[in-house]
């Protein structure tokens, strides 16, 4: 079970870098193989960066993790318009695609309206020209009443083939409303803190998982890390040194980070570094491989 969580981490930050890689390849279509290339390279690089610079950090290299702060933030501007880009594109196409919708049923309802009163003016005219008989008159307004309700019914049949418009942006409407802005800007907005939110979560994933895993190894016992104990504990012995003082001789508070502190008290007090069979004693509930790690580190 100790090993589900850090793992579970590792799972979702890679669907969410999967994510945003189809994005990149979408976003570069057309290009060459390097553009694209530069921009999966860049995505991964912005994943990973995090864990190495806590890494450096974490061993006191300031210059290699300043470089790659650097790499980090250059990296970063270089893939963000990639998912902005394509999720801008996407909400764009639905706004448009409903204004669209909308203007063509409104251009065809206005010929459909501009249609109907002629041939309303045709049915009042039609009848007065052939009140005296089937003349040249007659058959010319019924002609043009047959012309403008063939038009009329043309029309009628598009609008009735027009489909609901689509309802295009509504969150974005929703929002503007609530905010009292417009929807464009709404739209900029969350599309970048989309973009944002998945760095930060691919970023937080994998720094969680870092760290989960070096906190189950460091407290996982293994053959090479006894082996580096028992030199330890033979390049530290103090056989021919003064008897050795008490363990109960300073009280520790029974905690793996005080044992950097206890070493340099004891060495303080004593003149020399603890043995790491003094400290066990000192710290009985901290793991072994938990001790040895601080005592080197003091």
């Amino acid at each position: 079970m100790r090993y589900l969580a850090p793992f579970t981490a590792l799972v979702c930050a890679a669907g969410l870098l999967a994510l945003q890689i189809l994005g990149a390849i979408e976003y570069t279509a057309g290009g060459t193989l390097y553009t694209q290339a530069s921009m999966i390279a860049a995505m991964v690089a912005v994943a990973v960066l995090p864990l190495m610079i806590e890494w450096a950090w974490h061993r006191k290299a300031k210059g290699a993790a300043a470089a790659m702060s650097i790499a980090l933030v250059a990296f970063l501007a270089y893939s963000l318009p990639a998912t902005t880009g394509r999720t801008g594109e996407a909400k764009e196409a639905k706004a448009n695609t409903a204004g669209k919708a909308l203007e063509d049923k409104a251009r065809v309802q206005a010929d459909y309206d501009a249609t109907k009163k002629l041939v309303d003016e045709s049915n009042k005219w039609q009848p007065k020209a052939c009140a005296g008989g089937v003349g040249k008159d007659c058959k010319s307004a019924t002609f043009i009443l047959n012309q403008r309700q063939a038009s009329l019914e043309k029309l009628a049949k598009q609008l009735e083939g027009f489909q609901a418009a689509p309802p295009g942006d509504l969150g974005s409407s929703l929002w503007a409303d609530v905010l009292r802005t417009d929807e464009e800007t709404v739209r900029n907005g969350s599309i970048l803190a989309y973009a944002l939110g998945l760095e930060a979560g691919i970023f937080g994933l994998m720094w969680f998982f870092g760290r989960g895993l070096r906190a189950i190894t460091e407290t996982t016992p293994s053959k090479e890390l006894d082996e580096e104990i028992d030199r330890f504990k033979k390049a530290t012995a103090n056989d021919k040194g003064p008897p050795l003082p008490p363990t109960e001789a300073i009280a520790p508070e029974l905690k793996g980070a005080n044992v950097v502190l206890w070493a340099k008290d004891f060495e303080t007090r004593w003149g020399r570094k603890p043995r790491l069979d003094e400290a066990e004693a000192a710290f009985k509930d901290v793991a072994r491989t938990t001790i040895y790690r601080r005592l080197k580190a003091a």
